[in-house]
């Protein structure tokens, strides 16, 4: 029967074996089919969503690609696709750059599109958003001469200050990509107010003789080109033509050039200066403005540079005087293009004539780094989204308090000891006092050159104090004071009821203390040695300001843990837990007074001893109960007993006394074994009632 048994089991794990790489193998099988399965789908979401941004469906588009990327996201295309769409449907340029970068990851598969397509992409995006270098070495990578590739070489070029590198660029793209209208525009844009070299004269020459070539295509080139031609009745003539035949077409066109095109025509005489400054301030913008989420409402749009520009031009006092009016009641945005690209890196909001808000974009890519609300015309608070603080004043530039928005901080200053001011107040040079005494300022708000963005270790040693949520209770709010940069105290509390408090000695952690119920009184101490290490932690458990317990925390790792019931200043249970992992717990023997020792190694009882002699440990059957030299008859209903009332405490160590007939048990838990002695009651000191320790 036993052999039977024996061949049964062997015949059972042969066929386990046998069976393990099956199930492993069908297992692999399934996966694999699942894949090909969401494959599947995904090129099937990707073909739709290629179509629908060929017919220019671009919202359909991107939502196709969202859901075939929850399928399989290892195709560059989607990520490539996400991009165009999200450029078509004014996404953020940073989230565009996100996409473009990903498309090129190591690793992706690529269906629809090829490389090119992606690197292209990425290049114009390092275009606009000022990472002139990285353009420049991902286009490198291309084998093949393009006129993007050309186009976006030499704007980098540009934008990094090569301006004879782009013009070598933009001379030869003339014959190679003739009729592309980018170059001339490139360079009639970032070529103006620049000082004309023998080099960058000659091929504004040669781009005149060409203009004919591209103007019918981008008639708006007549505006660009006008500065470069010293023949005013022939600026004035394509100007004409200008206005007469695509003035319908200017006003769909960017708020720059619309600007630019009225500028050029008062240049040139085509319109006197009462159309011009009508014309100027009725310019509107709604694309790419730091507006709300969903919100593309269109206002009032001027350049800086471009108004300053038109005070220029307008001679007469009574215009000057009117352009003094409409910026007294100005309700509009002001921005800026520094690099003439094209895109602006600062919009200023103005009601009245008074900016209300600021947005600085340092590298173009719509992510905020300086945001400025304003009141009554001076900044009243910054937020810099990148490193989350937020900056409010008393009266700028001294600030009243900074937030720290990750962590929920906020740093309250000393009156008036801490300056920030990145942005300057900036009096645009519009000279319409040398022609009005009483004309009025104008002013907006211009990023300094040094500014950058804050550190607490710019402003701790103004900081007075801080309040964040509580560590432990969202809640509660903790503050902290400080004194030259230094924690002096620190305090938790709801709302007027001190539940902790820290005191801290040269910045260092010195003592803590609890009131865990809420009724004022401090019941837990905690003290720590000079360098901020915990020295003791000592419990009041009765409110009368002697501790029953305490511990002690050495250097070396040892925890002493004692209970001094009777608090006079000796403790009656004492544990010790070693560095090693083994642990000690000491007594008083109840009517001896020799210490009882239990010795731990790794959590289990091994030995014990009453003053020096050891005695047996006798562990109950049932449970986790130890008795010292016996173990009376009755000791499962006692072991039972025990159990029931040391379950319900958190206590590592207690001591408990039950009187059973004429003996008593004095029971002491430790590490969750519970150590009994029984004692047959002497007639002096006859107990008449349980007794309990903590």
């Amino acid at each position: 029967m036993l052999k039977t048994i024996k061949r049964r089991i062997l015949l059972i794990e042969a066929l386990l074996v046998c069976l393990l790489p099956v199930t492993a193998a069908y297992s692999q099988t399934i996966n694999r089919e699942l894949q090909q399965m969401n494959t599947s789908y995904a090129l099937q979401y990707l073909q739709k969503a290629a179509e629908f941004y060929t017919d220019a469906n671009y919202a359909e588009a991107l939502e196709y690609v969202e859901k075939g990327m929850t399928f399989d996201d290892s195709f560059a295309d989607f990520f490539y696709l996400k991009a165009q769409c999200l450029i078509q449907l004014d996404g953020t340029r940073a989230q565009c750059l996100d996409a473009a970068e990903t498309a090129l990851t190591s690793g992706l598969k690529l269906r629809i599109y090829n490389r090119d397509n992606l690197v292209l992409l990425l290049a114009r995006l390092y275009t606009e958003t000022e990472h002139y270098s990285e353009a420049i070495q991902v286009l490198d990578s291309l084998a093949f001469d393009s006129a993007d590739r050309d186009f976006y070489r030499a704007a980098a070029l540009y934008g990094l200050g090569r301006d004879g590198q782009a013009r070598d660029v933009i001379e030869i793209a003339l014959s190679r990509w003739s009729f592309d209208v980018r170059f001339p525009r490139l360079f009639f844009l970032q070529e103006r107010d620049k000082a004309m070299t023998r080099a960058g004269k000659k091929l504004a020459d040669a781009l005149l003789q060409q203009l004919y070539v591209w103007i019918e295509q981008e008639p708006s080139l007549a505006v660009y080109a006008a500065p470069f031609d010293p023949n005013p009745k022939e600026n004035s003539r394509r100007l004409k033509v200008y206005r007469s035949m695509y003035e319908a077409d200017n006003r769909n066109l960017d708020a720059r050039t619309q600007l630019a095109a009225v500028l050029a025509e008062l240049r040139y005489g085509v319109i006197d200066e009462k159309t011009a400054i009508k014309e100027f301030f009725d310019v509107t913008v709604a694309d790419h403005l730091p507006q709300k989420a969903n919100v593309k409402a269109s206002v009032f749009a001027l350049y800086s540079d471009q108004l300053i520009e038109l005070c220029r031009l307008t001679g007469t006092d009574a215009m000057r005087k009117e352009i003094g009016n409409r910026l007294k009641t100005f309700s509009g945005v002001l921005l800026e293009d520094d690099n003439r690209d094209g895109i602006s890196n600062a919009a200023v909001f103005f009601e009245q004539g008074r900016p209300v808000s600021a947005f600085f974009d340092l590298n173009q890519d719509e992510v905020y780094e300086y945001q400025v609300q304003c009141n009554f015309g001076a900044p009243d608070l910054i937020v810099t989204a990148k490193n989350g603080y937020a900056v409010q004043y008393d009266s700028y530039p001294a600030v009243h308090s900074i937030v720290q928005k990750a962590e929920k901080r906020e740093y309250i200053m000393r009156p008036l000891t801490f300056r920030w001011e990145p942005v300057a107040q900036t009096e645009l040079d519009l000279r319409l006092r040398d022609t009005d005494a009483e004309a009025p300022a104008f002013f907006t708000l211009r990023l300094r050159n040094n500014a950058r963005l804050l550190q607490e270790h710019d402003f701790i040693f103004s900081v007075l104090y801080s309040e964040e949520p509580a560590p432990s209770d969202t809640n509660a709010v903790m503050r902290m004071h400080f004194e030259d940069g230094r924690i002096i105290s620190a305090e938790i509390k709801t709302g007027t009821q001190t539940l902790a408090l820290a005191r801290y000695r040269n910045g260092v952690l010195a003592q803590k203390e609890y009131d865990y119920d809420g009724d004022g009184f401090f019941e837990v101490l905690e003290q720590y040695s000079k360098q901020g290490k915990l020295d003791k932690i000592s419990v009041d458990i009765n409110k009368n300001k002697l501790f029953e317990y305490y511990e002690l925390y050495k250097t070396d790792g040892t925890v002493i843990k004692n209970w001094d019931e009777n608090e006079d200043g000796t403790p009656e249970i004492q544990y010790t837990q070693f560095p090693s992992g083994n642990a000690q717990t000491v007594w008083k023997h109840r009517y001896s007074g020799l210490p009882v020792s239990v010795y731990y190694k790794k959590g289990t009882p091994e030995r014990l001893t009453i003053g020096k002699t050891s005695v047996p440990l006798i562990k109950d059957p049932q449970y986790n109960v130890y008795w010292l030299e016996m173990r009376p008859s009755f000791s499962d209903k006692v072991a039972e007993k025990l159990t029931a009332l040391f379950k319900d405490t958190d206590s590592d160590v207690e001591a408990r006394t039950i009187l059973i007939g004429s003996y008593e048990l004095y029971a002491v838990r430790s590490e969750g074994a519970v150590f009994v002695q029984m004692l047959r009651v002497p007639v002096r000191a006859a107990p008449v009632k349980a007794e309990g320790r903590k």
